[in-house]
């Protein structure tokens, strides 16, 4: 299968291991910074922008090479709105349960677990050494970063940043018991979330708490 890469930046980098490594051949780039249209990165060619992907078909997918939460919404939005056919970047590495549904151009990086009954919306990135754990819910676009730990019955709704090494888990250990991430909340590096956080908030520390 053939592949374009749209971005080419550290996540460019990033993804185009993950391919190589899953046995895929990646014929070269797009970027929407036009200074690097025909120039190169990691050997291979810049063809050009969104507008290259249109007009030629020398490829199968495109696999999303960029990190940040924004980008990836108005980037996969842009594809799925023409019909172009996209492809997740999963390290060989990562275990996934054969109960868990995935959705469109995902990125999971190596040696992540996705076990039980897991649902992960479309455009979400999550980093290496993640854990996410049975019935829990991530929406679309959301950035789970390097080894963060997410608990059981946790429901993160859409485009929600969690920093690295962060632990997102239920208070309580009954089974009905429910940690719900509101959307578009930021949650800082090596924080503890055992409460409920609300849509838009900041929060950081063990436990976490709101930041300004």
């Amino acid at each position: 299968m053939k592949i374009i890469i749209y971005g080419t930046g550290q996540i460019g980098n990033v993804v185009s291991q993950i391919l190589k490594e899953s046995g895929h051949e990646i014929i070269g780039y797009v970027d929407d910074n036009t200074t690097l249209h025909s120039k190169f990165f990691d050997g291979l060619k810049i063809f050009g922008g969104f507008d290259w992907l249109l007009d030629n078909k020398i490829y199968d997918r495109v696999c999303l090479g960029v990190g940040t939460i924004i980008s990836r919404k108005k980037i996969l939005t842009l594809l799925l709105k023409n019909k172009i056919e996209t492809i997740s970047a999963i390290h060989p590495s990562v275990i996934i349960s054969s109960n868990a549904t995935l959705g469109k151009s995902l990125t999971i990086g190596a040696n992540s677990t996705i076990y039980g009954n897991i649902r992960i919306g479309d455009g979400s990135f999550i980093g290496p050494s993640v854990t996410v754990s049975h019935d829990t819910m991530l929406g679309k676009f959301n950035l789970i970063s390097v080894g963060s730990v997410i608990g059981a019955r946790v429901v993160i709704e859409d485009e929600v940043f969690v920093g690295s090494g962060s632990v997102l888990t239920p208070k309580r250990l009954n089974l009905e018991s429910k940690l719900i991430v509101g959307k578009k909340s930021i949650i800082g590096a090596g924080s503890v979330v055992i409460e409920n956080i609300k849509a838009g908030n900041k929060v950081a520390g063990v436990p976490a708490k709101p930041i300004s």
